[in-house]
């Protein structure tokens, strides 16, 4: 009878040891997340990170921080026709200006003569655009260029225009190369000829 009884306990214990853990809840510990940041964005500058934003391009590409503070300060000047300061500007003025200032290169005043000038080598072929190359457009049946803007990145340059932009305003602004309308009036592109 005591085998019994013993083997009596032994069932009641190993049910009780089967259904106890399903009775219980068991904490989970915490989940704990590491978050990587790329070191590029890391120590990328905000003048970067904007533009990289800007340009949809990666943020490892903007190299040129002296280019992206004279396109930002500039950003949104108005357009006029002659103007030659923050209040307005007009295109070749501001493509004068960004040479002097981020490359230390004196161009001509006007668009035609930044076109005409020895000084530059044209080309026409899109492919081999790079950043800081001057972008040349005049209007169909015009014999001369009257427009000029600077490539920054990925079909994008900036420039001053009376053409307003998406936003409604004219003026410093960063375009689309490939939009339909500078497409159109493309005549060519420029490499400054640098010492």
């Amino acid at each position: 009878m005591k085998d019994f009884r013993d083997l009596k306990a032994f069932f009641r214990t190993t049910l009780v040891l089967l259904i106890l853990p399903s009775c219980t809840t068991t904490q989970k510990p915490p989940v704990t997340r590491t978050i990587i940041v790329d070191p590029v964005i890391k120590k990328a500058s905000p003048l970067a990170k904007k533009y990289s934003r800007v340009l949809d391009v990666p943020i490892d590409s903007i190299h040129n921080e002296k280019l992206y503070a004279f396109v930002d300060e500039w950003l949104g000047t108005p357009y006029r026709y002659g103007g030659e300061d923050t209040s307005a500007i007009d295109c070749s003025y501001f493509a004068q200006k960004l040479y002097h200032s981020v490359y230390g290169t004196l161009l001509p005043r006007t668009a035609g003569s930044q076109f005409k000038s020895n000084e530059i080598y044209l080309f026409k072929g899109r492919q081999y655009i790079k950043e800081g190359d001057l972008l040349f457009f005049k209007l169909p049946g015009s014999r001369r260029v009257d427009h000029v803007g600077v490539y920054l990145k990925n079909k994008r340059f900036v420039h001053s225009t009376a053409r307003k932009s998406a936003k409604g305003k004219n003026g410093v602004q960063i375009s689309l190369l490939n939009d339909p309308y500078w497409d159109r009036i493309f005549a060519a592109a420029g490499k400054v000829k640098r010492n």
